[in-house]
């Protein structure tokens, strides 16, 4: 038998739409993009959401492109994206139906599945030539409207945003992170997690927390302490056990023991070198569902 345990720990970057549009509150978010030569650019959003209670079919509206480096002020349509994929990711047992509805399901939660989610990504290409070249630094802007209104941090129903900053000038691609968001743990137990970022070039990447674009939180909590953690706000990643909320400055790991069940997101950011990249935390009460070995 094994125990699977609910937290949603989800990266994150972001869309804007309405809120009516969108039940399916987002969890988190990444962006991405590749310099495919001559001045042609691939950009890659992808979006974690809920599938479950009412939620609607889930749209990535395209990033917003601006330049950010000179005195003339460019805004670039993206377009059609090239393609998008869908993927369930929602943690259920062999014998056990998916409540998303691109598994089957009905779209409803329950005591054994509290919440479903789902993975989208949509793939954009963009030509930053002509008289685009004439700005090096490129921000990508990507919006969603809305975090979830059951959010007791701070931040309920606030626009889920962040920004990426793309330099044009050099052949560099964005880091990208490997792993997909943690999602079975417990509540009152250590989680040591990495987002499993990587650069294709080699280039050095450091990690700091990050305030919120839009929103704000509701004290205690602040962007360096976004849940409440056993040790209350003293971050100290080598006492036994831990204390507070710990990010490694240099290789990504996130380190803390909620001390506390909290039933909605505790939205936060980590900022990579040279991509805006975020962490959205939902913690759960601690439900155990046994699957068969």
């Amino acid at each position: 038998m094994k125990n699977i345990i609910y937290l949603f720990l989800l990266v994150s970057i972001l869309i804007l739409s309405t809120k009516a549009a969108n039940a399916s509150s987002i969890f988190g978010s990444e962006t991405r993009w590749r310099n495919l030569g001559n001045d042609t650019f691939e950009i890659t959003i992808i979006a974690y959401t809920r599938c479950t209670d009412l939620a609607t079919t889930f749209y990535l509206s395209p990033p917003s492109i601006s330049s950010d480096s000179c005195a003339n002020s460019y805004s670039i349509n993206m377009g059609a994206p090239l393609d998008s994929t869908y993927i369930d990711l929602t943690p259920v047992c062999k014998t056990q139906q998916s409540p998303c509805v691109i598994s089957g399901g009905n779209g409803n939660s329950s005591a054994a599945v509290p919440v479903g989610y789902v993975k989208v990504s949509w793939r954009y290409k963009i030509y930053l030539g002509g008289q685009y070249a004439n700005c090096c630094w490129y921000k990508i802007r990507w919006q969603f409207c809305c975090r979830h209104s059951n959010i007791t941090t701070g931040a309920a129903d606030s626009v889920f945003t962040n920004d990426a900053w793309m330099n044009r000038c050099i052949q560099n691609n964005s880091p990208i992170f490997t792993n997909d968001p943690l999602v079975t743990k417990c509540t009152s137990q250590d989680v040591v997690y990495n987002n499993g970022a990587i650069d294709t070039e080699n280039d050095s990447i450091s990690y700091r927390l990050a305030p919120l674009v839009t929103g704000s939180y509701t004290s205690p909590w602040s962007y360096a302490y976004p849940i409440t953690c056993l040790g209350g706000n003293n971050p100290n990643p080598n006492t036994f056990p831990p204390t507070g909320f710990n990010l490694n400055p240099t290789n990504g790991d996130l380190l803390f023991r909620s001390s506390t069940y909290i039933t909605a997101p505790s939205p936060n950011a980590i900022p990579l070198r040279d991509a805006e990249n975020g962490l959205h935390i939902s913690l759960r009460a601690c439900m155990a569902r046994h699957c068969a070995t």
